[in-house]
């Protein structure tokens, strides 16, 4: 491939230190990637420049070569032409895949890294957690480790105290939802109880963590109606083999209920025409979906081969349009249907793929197929997760719901002498001074962060905080001043204990009325 692109100055690539031995095999590696001609015809003017960069840093073979110095090189070539920086990241993931280069045992740029690759390798060997959960639980780390300064000060684990990490929580909560902070509590719980059992925490700071408050079925499922699903379907130009590409994803999680890692994960073996069935792989459950391949989704399937897959290889059903070629992620259906949402002119909010998934549960639904077919097509294992689809059926709901009464003449409503019948209610002879709205006793500071803590996980904590208020006031008021002018602070358990006797004694009437209490500061 060398050749036929540079008859003449073949020579002079290949005399280039350290990537000079592996032009030949860079060129045909582009080429099964499926770069254009004229891309490539780039790239080889790219790799000059990379292979003296590499040279001017001493670099003598490619063994010594790390993350770093294609990290610097991107960072320096790209300053005068973007392309260039696109090169230094093509040669690095060509030496990953046909050299088998690896990058991990290289050693890590911070102490962060450091800590973070122990931990990952503690996930991996007793958790037994998969690579992108792995990557999901040090993503959440990095920010903490950077909150508690773990760059400047490797003692900052072991100085760790339970308000850093609630200040931590606090802030985590102006950025994210409940949804996102749950996770987030999630991965500092396991983190802290990892330390703890290292022996670099002293106390088990993972058990003073809580949680978000969370619902079970707080937010109901989003569907699509099914006009809307077959107006999105015949929006898709069918032309041009990536618009087929498009229709055939879609087509399928609409009339199949499939997951987007379900479609991503399907391959030319998974469909069986003579037996005319569906092979369906759940990345969910680890086992396999048997679905009829009816004559429609049999026809949307012959016409995307024919004419929208390019020959290839692979043995995927769908392959990405642009170079390097491969297969698709889920991630990557998530935008290819926002992107013909946008492109349809419904003036449809931008959503995640799985309404397309619950818009053909509610179709079967309403056509009367029972709630155990539905779960057993969608690859259901509890009922409870099928249920959810009863609560998006609107209309049907409707039907059974009962009639509104009739309103009745205010002649036969009895007269209104209820206030005769209520007991007499004795009032004090002094009103009951309200607290002040700011804590002033000496619990007043953890009383403010034990709120503050609450209202960042979600909680609204209004009457609690109107109790903690007037418990501060009863306390500052108990805290008598000695002759000296230092406050006589009892200790906790004496003063519930004193608090107890009265509380025998007082009557109903006396107690504080909480509800006339000003809101938390």
């Amino acid at each position: 491939m060398l050749i036929q692109l540079r008859p003449k100055a073949h020579p002079a690539y290949r005399s280039l230190p350290i990537l000079g031995p592996v032009v030949d095999d860079f060129s045909d590696w582009a080429q099964r990637c499926g770069y254009e001609l004229k891309s490539f015809r780039s790239q080889l003017g790219n790799i000059r420049y990379l292979a003296h960069f590499f040279h001017r840093r001493g670099l003598r073979s490619l063994r010594e070569l790390t993350p770093g110095h294609f990290d610097a090189a991107w960072a320096q070539l790209r300053k005068k032409n973007r392309n260039r920086g696109c090169t230094v990241r093509q040669v690095q993931r060509f030496l990953e895949q046909v050299h088998g280069l690896v990058w991990g045992s290289s050693t890590p740029a911070t102490r962060s890294d450091s800590e973070l690759r122990r931990y990952a390798e503690y996930l991996q060997r007793v958790r037994g957690f998969a690579e992108h959960t792995i990557a999901s639980h040090l993503s959440g780390l990095r920010a903490f480790l950077k909150f508690i300064g773990y760059e400047r000060s490797t003692s900052a684990i072991t100085n760790l105290a339970t308000e850093r990490v609630e200040s931590f929580v606090c802030a985590q909560a102006r950025i994210c939802n409940r949804f996102s902070l749950q996770h987030v509590v999630g991965y500092l719980r396991g983190f802290l109880r990892f330390q703890y059992a290292e022996g670099k925490l002293l106390r088990p700071l993972h058990t003073a963590i809580d949680t978000p408050r969370v619902y079970r079925l707080e937010r109901l499922p989003r569907a699509l109606p099914w006009p809307q699903v077959q107006a999105l379907l015949r929006s898709v130009d069918c032309s041009q083999p990536h618009g087929l590409r498009d229709y055939t994803m879609l087509f399928l999680m609409s009339a199949c209920g499939l997951r987007s890692s379900e479609v991503v994960a399907l391959t030319l073996d998974d469909i069986d025409w003579r037996a005319g069935v569906l092979r369906i792989p759940q990345c969910k459950t680890h086992q396999h979906l048997i679905l009829p391949l009816t004559d429609e989704v049999g026809n949307v399937l012959q016409r995307y081969l024919k004419k929208g897959r390019r020959p290839s290889q692979r043995r995927d059903l769908f392959l990405r349009m642009c170079a390097p070629f491969g297969p698709l992620d889920s991630t990557s259906v998530h935008d290819i249907f926002n992107h013909r949402l946008r492109c349809s002119g419904l003036n449809l909010p931008a959503q995640g793929t799985y309404c397309l998934r619950h818009a053909f549960a509610v179709r079967l639904l309403r056509q009367g197929v029972s709630l155990k077919t539905i779960g057993d097509t969608l690859g259901h294992r509890d009922p409870e997760s099928t249920a959810v689809y009863l609560w998006l059926a609107v209309d049907d709901l409707r039907d059974v719901g009962l009639p509104v009464p009739r309103a009745t003449s205010t002649a036969v409503l009895p007269k209104a002498d209820g206030k005769k019948r209520l007991p007499r209610v004795r009032f004090r002879t002094s009103p009951y001074r309200s607290p002040p709205a700011v804590f002033r006793s000496g619990l007043g500071t953890s009383l403010q962060r034990y709120i503050a803590t609450k209202q960042a996980l979600g909680r609204r904590f209004g009457n609690e905080a109107r109790v903690l208020l007037d418990w501060d006031a009863f306390l500052h008021q108990r805290q008598g001043r000695s002759k000296t002018g230092q406050p006589s602070v009892q200790p906790l358990g004496q003063e519930l204990g004193a608090i107890e006797p009265k509380r025998a004694t007082s009557s109903p009437s006396n107690r504080p009325q909480l509800s006339a209490l000003p809101g938390p500061a």
